[in-house]
């Protein structure tokens, strides 16, 4: 229910501001300190371990992958678990975006064979 709530008003921004560059980013979510894994009662998976590479640090929690239009208004975004990497999770996104827009992220989502299918099927550089 919380998700088709979001979905909704970010649909709502997006209409709004009608914008033709996003950009995407992830940050972490810890939910406890590396120190106090084995005593955390909300997850228990070793999926949730994750690499922050800019702080050079691991976490435990989940990642947050945001698309936001260039004036930083939110338009979309996903929860993963935080092991998964940038690159991987971009292959699992579903884009509401519009047609011959540009979407541009750091150099965690690089892959050219994923970047040539979003500019065949879906018009998105």
């Amino acid at each position: 229910l919380l998700m088709n709530i979001f979905f909704s008003i970010y649909r709502i921004f997006k209409y709004i501001h009608c914008d033709m560059e996003y950009i995407l980013d992830s940050l972490p979510v810890k939910v406890c300190h590396n120190i106090r894994i084995k005593r955390c009662e909300l997850l228990k998976d070793e999926e949730y371990r994750g690499y922050n590479a800019l702080k050079r640090e691991y976490f435990y929690g989940s990642k947050v992958q945001l698309i936001t239009t260039k004036e930083r208004i939110p338009v979309e975004i996903y929860f993963v678990e935080g092991k998964e990497h940038d690159s991987q999770i971009l292959q699992l996104m579903y884009h509401d975006l519009f047609v011959e827009s540009s979407l541009y992220g750091d150099s965690g989502y690089t892959d050219y064979d994923l970047e040539d299918f979003f500019k065949e099927t879906e018009q998105v550089h």
